[in-house]
């Protein structure tokens, strides 16, 4: 590849942006050298990395530099991608980071629960340990909206959850 980029650069700027504004504090810095990460990504027909770098940057430094509309269009269309490349990991990381920041972005409670449901039908059956993360968020706003049929959803999804293997890193 051209300047002795390798198709993993984009990924490496990235995944270097989300620890270096925590670490040293500058977070404009970290931010240009994750958005270098993007631009990098964005040149390389690779959807797997793309959708990782895209998925690091609007999870890290992009929360703390811009607004969470600009996380929204990364953490989107990194699912996108994830999920149509089979990138499952990805897919499931970028459906509860965007849905997370929607919520605390101050999406109204009804847009967020009609919006949300792709992303929570997705991990429901793709990532069952992220979906109950992810309730953390979107049962609040359907007990303030009486949606009690969700709750009661949930809620036998959980007590059926105790009978799969969980695997915790």
């Amino acid at each position: 590849m051209e300047n002795g980029l390798s198709e993993w650069a984009s990924c490496g700027l990235v995944y270097l942006s989300f620890h270096l504004g925590p670490k040293t504090g500058n977070d404009k810095l970290a931010f240009d050298i994750g958005s270098l990460g993007i631009r990098i990504a964005e040149m390389y027909p690779n959807p797997i990395n793309r959708a990782k770098a895209f998925s690091w940057f609007g999870t890290g430094i992009c929360n703390y530099v811009a607004p969470l509309s600009l996380s929204k269009k990364y953490l989107e269309e990194a699912f996108k991608l994830a999920s149509h490349y089979g990138d499952v990991t990805t897919a499931a990381s970028s459906a509860q980071s965007v849905v997370v920041d929607q919520f605390a972005a101050g999406m109204s409670l009804f847009k967020h629960l009609e919006w949300s449901d792709k992303y929570q039908n997705f991990l429901k059956l793709n990532n069952p340990w992220i979906h109950l993360l992810c309730l953390t968020v979107t049962q609040t706003p359907s007990f303030l909206l009486n949606e009690t049929g969700l709750l009661e959803n949930e809620e036998e999804m959980m007590r059926n959850y105790g009978e799969q293997p969980v695997v915790m890193a």
